[in-house]
């Protein structure tokens, strides 16, 4: 499944990550590990911002929502709604079972479990260090020759 999502990333024109503030901050080392190999990332803080961007999102774009409980999910409802109508390929990280509109998601990649937040953190956390890991083996060497 991660080698799915560094080749999505590869073909994707630009990779927007959303979520709460942890799940952004996390996912920051990414977007910069990216952005040096040539990768154009777009994350914001704001939840008003984030909503403001998906105007922006075309089809050849990748979303990456990262939400460890689901509260994104299951919160931010206007959000997920335009999300799951762009035609931007969408993958969504979290230890939720189910969350409005995950029929409209085309990967879910389900860490942890319901009980333990912790345990989703850590995976969270871990999935992210190890795209960085896996798309600079696959891609990184190639994108700096």
């Amino acid at each position: 499944d991660l080698m799915l999502v560094v080749d999505k990333i590869y073909e994707s024109k630009k990779i927007y990550f959303f979520g709460n503030f942890f799940t952004q901050s996390v996912s920051m080392q990414l977007q910069i590990a990216l952005s040096y190999l040539g990768k154009e990332c777009i994350a914001m803080y704001s939840l008003e911002q984030q909503k403001e961007v998906i105007s922006s999102v075309e089809e050849n774009d990748l979303i990456i929502v990262t939400s460890i409980a689901g509260s994104f999910l299951k919160e931010q409802l206007d959000t997920m709604r335009m999300i799951s109508k762009t035609k931007a390929y969408i993958i969504v990280i979290t230890q939720a079972q189910e969350f409005p509109y995950c029929d409209k998601v085309h990967k879910l990649l389900k860490v942890g479990n319901n009980h333990n937040s912790l345990v989703g953190k850590f995976s969270i956390t871990y999935i992210f260090e190890i795209l960085e890991a896996l798309y600079h083996l696959k891609y990184g060497v190639k994108e700096n020759k």
